[in-house]
């Protein structure tokens, strides 16, 4: 388990949001650590799937997004398959956890998508 900030450089204030860029600069180097690490699956907080788009593009990166028919209150969960070479991982993307919404709901989207799988390798 791990964790990772799209943001790499402080902001200015609390209220301050990332730039594209440095949403982008983020996304790079998660698809860098997740290849390193050999992570098969993520949960992204935030619905907004574009800018992984386009760092998968940069880096050659295959994406293969899946249809979705659950909704939870007003919000659609994206589940993306990113494929680079014979690596795949699937991310799933929830409504970030600083916006209004029931944890308990999300928990099924999660364990319905993203299975808790053990390391056989360990």
């Amino acid at each position: 388990m791990a964790y990772h900030n799209l943001a790499l450089d402080p902001l200015k204030s609390l209220k301050a949001r990332p730039s594209y860029s440095q949403y982008l600069e983020g996304w790079n180097e998660l698809l860098e650590l997740t290849h390193l690490m050999a992570v098969d699956q993520a949960i992204v907080y935030g619905l907004e799937s574009k800018k992984i788009a386009e760092a998968a593009k940069r880096r050659g990166s295959i994406l293969q997004p899946s249809p979705m028919q659950t909704k939870v209150g007003r919000s659609r969960p994206k589940l993306i398959t990113i494929r680079d070479g014979d690596r795949a991982m699937k991310l799933l993307f929830i409504r970030h956890p600083s916006a209004f919404f029931s944890w308990r709901k999300w928990a099924l989207v999660i364990l319905e998508h993203l299975p808790i799988q053990e390391n056989q390798s360990v």
